[in-house]
């Protein structure tokens, strides 16, 4: 698989969860969207590493760590940062019930 396969890989995995995202949303399921929210951003830092690094992203679930490991962190303004910190703990919210609280 080429690079450029790859980056497309992720860049359709991020598509579909957005669509999951949208889906649960209209469900109100908002814990979940929330999640999915995370797993679109997150496949798309790492297609971006896939492209600037050239090489498997790591397997780590942290926005900003992913984000910085790809050299895009200083593309985002004060908005962006402040979304990407509040929304990057919510994977784990989502996937362990007692932090659901």
């Amino acid at each position: 698989m080429t690079s450029e396969e790859k980056v497309k890989y992720w860049i359709d995995l991020s598509d579909e969860d957005f669509r999951v995202a949208k889906g649960l949303l209209k469900l109100k399921h908002f814990l979940y969207v929330a999640f999915m929210c995370h797993q679109c951003i997150e496949k798309i830092f790492k297609a971006a590493y896939e492209h600037r690094v050239n090489d498997t992203p790591p397997f780590v679930h942290d926005l900003m760590s992913i984000a910085n490991m790809a050299g895009i962190l200083d593309l985002f303004d004060d908005a962006q940062m402040n979304y990407i910190e509040q929304l990057s703990p919510l994977n784990i919210r989502a996937r362990y019930p007692d932090y659901k609280k």
